[in-house]
């Protein structure tokens, strides 16, 4: 408020009372005081009245410059900050994207029905087989999540552009890599995964993509990692199978024709011919043992750690090893586990399918 404005306010309310004041007095006065009395009350009145209006304009005018004293200090910006010059942070790379579909429905894309049908029944087992194994390892169980994952086609072109974002980790077997492969980063076993046995250094600023043979262990592997707290991840469609149909480069040769020479498939004449001379080995997994067959070992193959593959050969000790089998899984890594005993530098005499419906074409 302005000066001028307070001096306004000021007379308008000094003429209201002194009209007020005047009219009451005049009427006081006439009955009550007359001669010198009256004039000496008045002017003590007029002095009071005096007095209070130079106190009420003191104090207004004060206020008011307290009020636009506030107000300028809070209306001033602030001083501007010294600029200070921070290094940019270096772009964290934008990994490739993989479809991120339900596995369930990636199986429903196989063409053949035989197949498609396999598929999606193994899967079933397989989650099954996992749980056990971690089960019996006192390990959490599994969680099944949906994991990005890649057509051999779109992931061979992604590799030609965007190599150094991959980080390919194949989970097959020996064997199986023996026989073709493609360049990976690292390998690790299917079981050694299930069991939580992570390779070191396992790259977590790339995306890993897992390869296995038809897609299944892949998946399964990657949700183990995925408990690990591996979030870049992903696994091949169809697995190296599929990538091999779609005649993709790869290492080696493709032969997944069964040879019954280097696999010594034995008759059941033949095993019974080998007495308890050597060490018999079941490599079914979840499967009950073989009625009839003395000092039998079970071996859950697929699902085993290599720290249980290493047990078994000290419990083996110089015997010659045996395999036995009855289920599609089981007599299907009689190759895998006959290749890692001769690594092992095991005598390995034969695998007998007593299921007879296997392997037996091939006696």
């Amino acid at each position: 408020m302005s000066l001028w404005q307070s001096a306004l306010q000021f007379i308008g309310m000094i003429s209201v009372v002194l009209a007020g004041a005047a009219l009451t007095l005049k009427q006081f006065f006439s009955h009550y005081l007359i001669g010198w009395k009256r004039d000496l009350m008045l002017g003590i009145l007029m002095l009071s009245l005096f007095g209070i209006g130079v106190w009420w304009f003191s104090a207004n005018n004060s206020a008011d410059t307290v009020h636009a004293a506030n107000t300028s200090t809070t209306s001033v910006p602030p001083a501007p900050q010294p600029l200070v010059n921070t290094p940019p942070q270096a772009n964290k790379p934008v990994l490739p994207k993989g479809e991120k579909l339900a596995v369930g429905e990636i199986l429903k894309r196989e063409k053949d029905e035989y197949t498609r049908n396999w598929k999606i029944e193994t899967l079933g087992e397989m989650q099954q087989e996992a749980q056990m194994a971690r089960k019996a390892e006192q390990l959490p169980a599994l969680k099944p999540v949906i994991i990005e994952s890649f057509t051999p086609q779109a992931l061979y072109k992604l590799l030609q552009t965007e190599r150094s974002q991959f980080y390919l980790l194949d989970v097959r077997e020996g064997y199986e890599r023996s026989q073709f492969t493609i360049q990976h980063d690292a390998i690790a076993r299917y079981g050694d995964l299930i069991h939580d046995i992570i390779p070191p250094n396992l790259a977590r600023n790339k995306l890993i993509v897992l390869l296995c043979h038809s897609g299944i262990r892949g998946y399964l592997a990657a949700n183990a990692l995925h408990a690990k707290g591996y979030s870049n991840i992903a696994f091949l469609q169809g697995g190296m199978a599929a990538w091999n149909e779609a005649k993709l480069p790869i290492n080696g040769n493709a032969n997944y024709s069964l040879q019954p020479k280097s696999l010594k498939i034995l008759s059941k004449q033949q095993f019974k011919a080998l007495g308890d001379k050597n060490f018999t080995i079941q490599i079914d997994t979840n499967s009950p043992a073989i009625k009839g067959i003395k000092n039998l070992t079970q071996l859950p193959f697929e699902t085993a750690s290599t720290t249980m593959l290493q047990k078994i050969y000290q419990q083996a000790g110089n015997k010659p090893i045996a395999l036995v089998c009855n289920t599609y899984g089981g007599c299907f890594h009689g190759l895998n586990m006959s290749y890692l005993l001769k690594q092992a530098g095991k005598q390995y005499v034969g695998i007998y399918d007593d299921s007879k419906q296997w392997l037996t074409q091939y006696e």
